[in-house]
């Protein structure tokens, strides 16, 4: 299959590395894929990435900021996404976060390109501003799957976000065999790192 992910940024953080760790599984697996994102900060994962693995920046204006131009820039920048997508003519298109999932299911409406969103994080605690929960609500039911990662994401989504739903937690590749030492204490010890953020501490 030929596959196309679409990520607002690449240069790091908890949904780079679901993007990263998919995309080398499916071209180890014989998928021709390309990675496209809109980063100004960086070309490439801070991750291991698969030599067959392809990346490409497109030149879109997201996010957007200004509220007087915020229809304008999206319209452009679907246009500019459908262009190249139709371009690239992959089988399928797996978008990652809400405002380029909105962008993405803009730029595959009327092409016949399946599209699939997925939601990284419980949207009642994820800020993203005042008018992309509205353009989220109106553009999902046009995807032809919204991925959440836990029964707590789908029920909200099932109360909010009218759509075709479907739960799958996020991936963790195998790590490699080590031989087990016996633990010095009995004590247990649970690690946990996250960035600092509102959703986070919730």
């Amino acid at each position: 299959m030929k596959i196309s992910l679409i990520i607002g940024a690449i240069h790091g953080g908890g949904a780079q590395r679901v993007v990263c760790l998919l995309a080398n599984a499916w071209v180890q697996a014989g998928h021709n894929v390309t990675v496209f994102h809109y980063d100004r900060l960086a070309d490439r994962f801070p991750f291991d990435q698969h030599t067959n693995l392809k990346i490409e920046r497109l030149p879109l204006d997201l996010p957007v900021c200004n509220k007087f131009q915020a229809a304008i820039r999206i319209i452009k920048d679907a246009q500019k996404l459908r262009n190249r997508l139709i371009k690239q003519s992959p089988d399928a298109v797996v978008s990652f976060l809400p405002q380029t999932n909105v962008l993405s299911v803009l730029a595959c409406l009327g092409t016949h390109i399946p599209i699939v969103v997925t939601e990284l994080c419980h949207p009642e605690y994820d800020r993203i501003g005042n008018i992309w929960p509205l353009l989220r609500k109106l553009t999902y039911r046009f995807a032809d799957e919204v991925i959440v990662q836990t029964k707590d994401i789908r029920d909200w989504f099932l109360q909010n976000v009218p759509c075709r739903l479907s739960v799958i937690p996020n991936s963790v590749p195998q790590p490699p065999v080590r031989r087990v030492h016996e633990p010095s204490s009995t004590r247990k010890r649970i690690i946990t790192a996250a960035r600092l953020c509102f959703q986070k501490k919730s």
